[in-house]
């Protein structure tokens, strides 16, 4: 088990422990021969999927603790079965996934791009921050240098310099961000919503 990857190939991460999850109650979504049920997504269940889990006749919610089970309630974190978290997708109750912590025999039930449809909200909103504030950044080391150096001299050329520069970011990157969030949100809701072939 130490040896254990994820669905990138790459070494298992942690998924929680608090509570602690996994069949193995070691905090990781790991397998081996003895899970039927392969206990391998690692999700932050929700009270829809809590919900979901209850009617489906599986109850995540109550504690049973002869099994080492503290129940769950939403915003935990645990390792779910991959056939369930499947079940809840195609009903439109699948909780948030974490990739780096979900193990590769997941994808022997459930796709790496059905996956990945749960994070590409995140990496757009990281996009954007990222571009944005990289921009404020450097318009703040600008106006730093006036400071760390303690030159007047230096503020005739780094105050036009930065206020050169906003303007540039201002009309030409926060257009073509704009212009990206937009196309590749266009992208994504396509995807998710384009009928099967």
């Amino acid at each position: 088990m130490t040896d254990a990857r994820n669905v990138f190939g790459e070494p298992l991460a942690e998924c929680c422990t608090k509570p602690m999850t996994g069949f193995y109650r070691d905090g990781s979504c790991n397998t081996g021969p003895e899970d039927l049920g392969l206990h391998t997504v690692c999700t932050k269940v929700d009270a829809a999927f809590l919900a979901f889990s209850r009617a489906a006749g599986n109850d995540l919610s109550t504690p049973v603790p002869e099994f080492g089970f503290p129940g769950l309630k939403p915003g935990d974190c645990w390792c779910l079965c991959a056939e369930r978290w499947k079940e809840a997708l195609e009903a439109g109750k699948a909780p948030k996934v974490r990739l780096t912590a979900t193990h590769e025999a997941t994808l022997e039930i459930v796709p790496l791009e059905v996956l990945g449809q749960f994070m590409r909200l995140i990496s757009l909103s990281v996009r954007l921050f990222a571009n944005m504030l990289a921009g404020h950044m450097l318009i703040l080391t600008f106006i730093g240098l006036i400071f760390v150096l303690q030159s007047v001299v230096l503020a005739v050329i780094a105050v036009p310099a930065a206020t050169v520069f906003y303007i540039f970011e201002v009309v030409i990157v926060v257009s073509i961000q704009a212009f990206i969030f937009a196309a590749l949100s266009a992208i994504y809701i396509g995807s998710a919503i384009e009928p099967e072939h």
